[in-house]
């Protein structure tokens, strides 16, 4: 096969550019993340149950969970919490399941169970652990806290609302209560008592199920909802209507205070405090895209916004992976310009930025492996395409050399080949060492198993991407770039003093090390012992991270 990709005149350059443009097409698709998702598949299970005490809870809802779920496949762990007033479930999937299959069957099972009591309302079944952090926006400003609440409110929904955002939560700010205050001396003024100011803002405040809506294959409960959540519409609550035909208003007997509770975490920008509302994507978005999105509207929003409210981004958990990102890209090109820089020095400028092209071509193989498996570009894969950048050269490197030995006086197809299967078991016992090193971090158990095992899957993929390189492309190219040609004064030159290195001076060192082959394996042994010794006597210091 490998005569036949040598001698076609186009074989090698259809491969070739096979390879580049499914690279080309499945780079932009892979999504870009912090770190691989790792974490185990849950699902949680949440079922009101509105002025039920916990143990009632316990046993109207809970025990029949726990019941319902025993059929489903896949389910290692599930525990029930149950609270006053809801019950909160959360099923873990064994490994090795269908993470799909098992949240449907959970949520088929759950909506089976007719047990529940009459006032409990439908369970909701949804799967966790499906958003990854990327950002953090800070709102502050010489504003009431109230004021840069409500802004943040509104923010929240904007942010919300973005492509690729799953879910914005806020801290920062302490929960904002509110709080009625009524003198008795002034409710028996007006003929009222606590109970009955009670009940008329009760009956402003209303969030009741009113039935259900059947479709297809879905049923969705309606709700009546009449909340007051403000101290401005509490404050228009009617209490009664006084003889003269006047409405008598909650603010007229009861002082309505809005405030806020001190919260766990404070936020502070420039001492000033500040609400923080952070970005979380959804695991099949892109995090760059996700955080270009945030700094926009962010933009957007300071054109408008008055000088007393500062909002920025001031948190990015995605800026490592465009640094490493923007490392991948120098690295790369700085490694393929010094390779050509130096193969030049010993062969034809032309040969070398062919013997160049394996690591293209490589990276393309990576990304295209990476897109068909639903890899994603994230801290363990970029570090697998930077280790590659020092490996996959090596067997072009190898087989060009070969093949300039080979077939320096008639390059025809036979020469090359001959060129090529010389160095072939070499080359393939280096990629065979590569795989028995760097696969077994595929079947590492645990948490650190489900990190690593994306690096010898990218690695590997780009290493099996350059081996076809230089063994069906770079022969047929390397081929017709061995015209016999006058070398120059600085070939010539070059060439004599490299020969004079070679052989006065390394050569020479390998001579005398031959000659004392029992003290080189010596000072060999005694380095290790230095080695070992340096270890176990604690003179490397060890730690879990530098």
């Amino acid at each position: 096969m490998i005569r036949w990709f040598t001698g076609h005149p186009t074989a090698g350059n259809l491969l070739l550019l096979l390879f580049l443009a499914a690279g080309v097409f499945a780079a932009p698709g892979l999504l870009r993340e912090t770190f691989p998702d790792f974490r185990a598949v849950e699902a949680e299970i949440v079922v009101p149950y509105r002025g039920a005490a916990a143990e009632d809870v316990e046993t109207a809802i809970c025990a029949p969970l726990w019941d319902g779920v025993q059929s489903v496949e896949g389910l290692e762990t599930f525990t029930c919490t149950a609270q006053a007033g809801r019950a909160r479930a959360v099923a873990t999937m064994a490994p090795g399941n269908d993470a799909l299959r098992f949240v449907n069957s959970l949520r088929t099972e759950v909506s089976a169970i007719d047990t529940f009591p009459d006032r409990a309302d439908p369970a909701v079944v949804r799967e966790l652990h499906r958003t990854d952090p990327v950002t953090s926006v800070a709102i502050s400003g010489d504003l009431p806290l109230s004021e840069l609440d409500f802004y943040a409110d509104g923010l929240l929904d904007r942010l919300t609302a973005l492509p690729g955002v799953a879910r914005v939560t806020r801290g920062g700010l302490g929960t904002r209560t509110l709080t009625i205050s009524a003198s008795r001396t002034v409710l028996e003024g007006h003929g009222l008592t606590p109970a009955a100011l009670a009940m008329a803002i009760a009956a402003q405040n209303i969030d009741l199920p009113i039935g259900t809506l059947e479709g297809d294959g879905a049923e969705l409960t309606v709700r009546f909802t009449a909340e007051r959540d403000t101290a401005a519409a509490l404050a228009t609550i009617p209490v009664m209507v006084l003889p003269n035909g006047a409405t008598l208003t909650l603010s007229d007997v009861a002082l309505i205070e809005e405030r806020f509770e001190p919260p766990h975490d404070r936020a502070f920008v420039d001492g000033a405090p500040a609400i923080v509302l952070d970005v979380a994507k959804a695991l099949n978005a892109d995090a760059l895209r996700v955080l270009d999105g945030v700094a926009t509207l962010v933009a957007e929003e300071t054109t408008h916004l008055p000088a007393s409210i500062r909002v920025e981004v001031v948190q990015d958990v995605t800026s490592i992976i465009r640094d490493r990102l923007v490392m991948l890209v120098q690295n790369g090109v700085i490694g393929l310009v010094l390779v050509v820089i130096v193969m030049s020095l010993f062969f034809r400028p032309g040969f070398a930025i062919w013997a160049a092209m394996g690591l293209p071509v490589a990276f393309a193989g990576a990304f295209l492996w990476m897109a068909l498996t639903g890899l994603s570009l994230n801290m363990m894969t970029l570090v697998a395409l930077l280790m590659a950048i020092g490996i996959v050269m090596d067997d072009s490197i190898v087989i060009a050399d070969s093949i300039a030995v080979h077939a320096a006086e008639k390059p025809t197809v036979e020469t090359v080949t001959k060129g090529v299967t010389a160095v072939a078991p070499g080359v393939i016992s280096s990629f065979l060492t590569t795989l028995a090193v760097f696969l077994p971090l595929a079947y590492l158990a645990g948490e650190l198993g489900a990190v690593l095992e994306v690096l010898p899957v990218v690695l590997l993929a780009a290493l099996a991407a350059s081996l076809i390189e230089a063994f069906f492309i770079l022969p047929h190219h390397l081929k017709g770039g061995m015209k016999k040609t006058t070398p120059s004064r600085f070939r010539t030159r070059f060439d004599a003093g490299f020969d004079t290195l070679r052989e006065r001076g390394v050569g020479r060192l390998a001579d005398a090390a031959i000659k004392a082959r029992w003290l080189v394996v010596g000072l060999a042994i005694g380095a290790l012992i230095l080695t070992v010794g340096a270890l176990m006597g604690g003179v490397v210091k060890r730690e879990a991270m530098p």
